[in-house]
C-alpha cells in the first residue's frame, strides 16, 4: 500500500527517519551551543566588569593609604626633630621647588 505524492499530507510533526533524527539532533546541539557561547561570553563580560570595578576600588585605597603613610612619615620626622633639636626634611619639604 503506497501513497502518491499527490495523495500525501504532512501531518506537522517532525521527521521520523533516523537520518532526519540525526541531523535534528546536531542542529539543535549546534544552536544550543551557540546559544551557549552567548551566555558564557555574556557571563565573563559582567565578571570582567566587576573585576575592573574591584581593581579601581583597590587603587583609590591604596592611594588613599601611600597618602596617609606619607603624611605619617613626615608627621614623624617633624617629631623626631623636635625631640633631637634638629631640624630634619619631610618628603613634602623636598618635592617643593
Amino acid at each position: 500500500m503506497s501513497t502518491s505524492n499527490a495523495e500525501w499530507k504532512s501531518n506537522n510533526r517532525r521527521p521520523q527517519s533516523t537520518m532526519a533524527l540525526a541531523f535534528s539532533s546536531d542542529l539543535d546541539d549546534a544552536f544550543k551551543m551557540f546559544s551557549n557561547v552567548e551566555d558564557n561570553f555574556e557571563d565573563r563580560s559582567r565578571n570582567l566588569n566587576n573585576k575592573k570595578q574591584t581593581l579601581t576600588t583597590q587603587e583609590q585605597e591604596l592611594q588613599a593609604l601611600e597618602s596617609r603613610l606619607r603624611e605619617t612619615e613626615d608627621q614623624l620626622k617633624k617629631r623626631r626633630s623636635v625631640i633631637f633639636g634638629k631640624k630634619v626634611s619631610t618628603g613634602s619639604e623636598q618635592k617643593k621647588p
